[in-house]
């Protein structure tokens, strides 16, 4: 089996990236795999564990100081990626996102060292992704990036949107699309609570490109009775504090409530304590909270922006355009359903997750169609 290192933008546990590598770490482990994992925690939270990675080496409290986040540091970086490389006799390097001093040094470390290449850019080469800091990243493009997917074995894409986004930039890159993983809960694990109001959930970054002010003025119109919202997630733009100032002004309250991001065990947990869960976004890869809420047997309103069209045809969700006015319509009729009606749709997209998406398939699929064939 090939020994994989993984270099990761962040290995912070509630991070959207390490609720992909960390049970593909897992699941690798259990297919005979040596995985080390290596990224900086950052952002105030703590580093996933080894028992979270299930086997896999995550020495990240020396490992994290290796991954300075400047672009100029990345020749020096490299060499210690290179170290690392050698150290672990790495036969596949497998690099998590694009624009990090780390990502950057993984990929050139690999090359050094005559070692293949495989590169997942987690959605930061999407359009909507690349108009934000787009000057520093057309530099970066020129500087390494470009040559950095063009180079790879392969480019992982999870989404054939995505694999357009890569192709747009990287013409040369060679993509193969396949699906991030998700862990299947047991039936007896997805039960909504019992009693009291009923609950409707945002899981993600708190930023306008994730449709949370969408989202607000959709739940504003329609003011469901007997339902509460919540939003969940990191706040790296300061933008939770004019959400919150929204929902006073609109006198929501009591209905609505923004909290700070927590960690995957958390995320579980609550997930399994919905009726519904909103993903509103303007842009997305993939959008994993989808496929965790539907694990659970929970519904899902997402958007146009995202990879799930086939929830209508599964009939256990909503699919619509990414604005305030096709979300409202979507809530609107969700909050109109009884409950077993939303229970019954939540158990068709568990069904639909287990057949297409759980993780032991999933991961299979990496080590036949991106690893092994490296080796």
């Amino acid at each position: 089996m090939p020994r994989l290192l993984m270099a990761c933008s962040t290995i912070a546990d509630g991070s959207g990236m390490v609720a992909a590598v960390a049970p593909l770490a897992r699941q690798l482990q259990s297919l005979g795999f040596d995985v080390t994992l290596v990224g900086p925690s950052g952002n105030g939270h703590p580093a996933i564990s080894e028992a979270e990675a299930s086997g896999a080496r995550a020495d990240v409290s020396r490992r994290s100081r290796i991954t300075p986040r400047r672009v100029a540091d990345a020749w020096r970086t490299a060499s210690a990626v290179a170290e690392l490389a050698r150290e672990t006799g790495a036969g596949v390097v497998h690099v998590h996102g694009v624009w990090t001093a780390l990502n950057m040094a993984a990929c050139i470390s690999a090359e050094s060292l005559g070692v293949p290449c495989v590169i997942s850019p987690h959605g930061m080469l999407m359009p909507a992704a690349m108009r934000r800091s787009s000057l520093k990243k057309r530099v970066a493009l020129w500087a390494s990036v470009r040559h950095n997917l063009e180079a790879a074995a392969v480019v992982h894409v999870s989404s054939e949107a995505e694999q357009a986004s890569v192709l747009a930039v990287a013409p040369r890159a060679r993509t193969r699309v396949i699906p991030w993983g998700v862990d299947v809960p047991a039936p007896a694990a997805a039960v909504r609570p019992g009693a009291g109001k009923r609950r409707a959930a945002y899981l993600g970054r708190i930023i306008p490109l994730k449709g949370v002010d969408d989202l607000l003025a959709a739940w504003a119109e329609v003011r469901p009775g007997g339902w509460e919202l919540c939003f969940v997630g990191d706040d790296p733009e300061k933008h939770a504090g004019r959400l919150a100032h929204t929902i006073d002004a609109a006198r929501l309250g009591g209905t609505v409530s923004i909290h700070p991001a927590i960690g995957r065990d958390e995320v579980a947990s609550l997930i399994r304590q919905l009726d519904l869960l909103v993903l509103p976004s303007h842009s997305e890869n993939f959008g994993m909270v989808v496929a965790e809420a539907l694990a659970a047997g929970v519904p899902v309103i997402t958007t146009t922006a995202t990879p799930w069209s086939e929830v209508v045809d599964r009939r256990c969700g909503w699919w619509v355009s990414d604005t305030a006015a096709t979300l409202a319509s979507a809530i609107d009729d969700a909050v109109r359903l009884p409950a077993e009606d939303l229970a019954a749709m939540g158990e068709r997209g568990r069904s639909w997750i287990c057949e297409s998406f759980a993780w032991p398939a999933i991961a299979a699929r990496f080590a036949e169609e991106l690893y092994r064939p490296c080796a």
